[in-house]
């Protein structure tokens, strides 16, 4: 498994059996987790930079889709593509489904890829039938999206990108939101600290209380990440 040595793999995090708890009505997340170490295809992300990587994100995403078996995922935030991958493998295994990754690409002004890799990527991959990427802003995707089963918001995130995104699409999402971060750790990151941007952890408290159809679950492996499940 492509995991960095003395990283946290996700699945020993102490939350995980909650978040296995959590989806139980769909099956078994950890039976999930192991076909995806062995269904994932070795080299896709071989060359494909993130975060989530040092982890073993990329086999959550895998599980989770084909756990939940979704016909429309919506990402915000792709970068290179590493999740949009990860799901759109996951999608090709269930023949069934689309991601459609909205980012800014070449115009952010920061960290981030052009977009012709990353279609690039999809292509070689063999999954343009089933993952589409679009130059779009993230705020503006809301409104022309309808519903969608799953959305994935990796775009810098702070505590007010997750409150304003999760409220913007709190209707709109039938199963499952994943927000990058969440975390202690991920909330003192130097970015976060040197721009005084607010911390994730207590607008997530703060939403659980609001909406407790929605169960929220953080694994603090870095750089962390927090499922959002609605059980409505």
């Amino acid at each position: 498994m492509s995991i960095v040595p003395g990283k946290l793999p996700f699945w020993e995090d102490s939350n995980w059996k909650e978040l296995e708890a959590s989806l139980n009505g769909y099956g078994s997340l950890g039976k999930s987790v192991e076909s995806a170490v062995g269904e994932l295809p070795e080299g896709l992300l071989e060359d494909v930079n993130s975060s989530y990587k040092e982890s073993g994100y990329q086999y959550l995403f895998y599980a989770l889709v084909r756990l939940l078996s979704p016909n429309k995922i919506c990402e915000i935030g792709v970068l290179q593509g590493f999740s949009l991958l990860s799901m759109a493998s996951a999608l090709n295994k269930n023949n069934q489904g689309e991601i459609f990754g909205y980012d800014l690409f070449d115009d952010y002004e920061f960290k981030n890829e052009r977009m012709i890799n990353v279609q690039s990527r999809i292509d070689e991959a063999g999954f343009s039938e089933f993952a589409k990427i679009k130059k779009q802003d993230a705020f503006s995707v809301s409104s022309e999206v309808k519903k969608t089963d799953i959305l994935h918001v990796d775009i810098s995130n702070n505590g007010n990108t997750v409150e304003r995104l999760f409220l913007e699409w709190k209707e709109k999402v039938n199963k499952m939101m994943i927000f990058e971060g969440g975390g202690h750790a991920r909330d003192q990151i130097e970015w976060m600290l040197k721009f005084q941007k607010p911390a994730i952890s207590p607008v997530l408290n703060q939403l659980s209380n609001q909406f407790q159809i929605w169960q929220f679950v953080t694994l603090e492996a870095y750089p962390s990440i927090t499922i959002c499940v609605n059980n409505s």
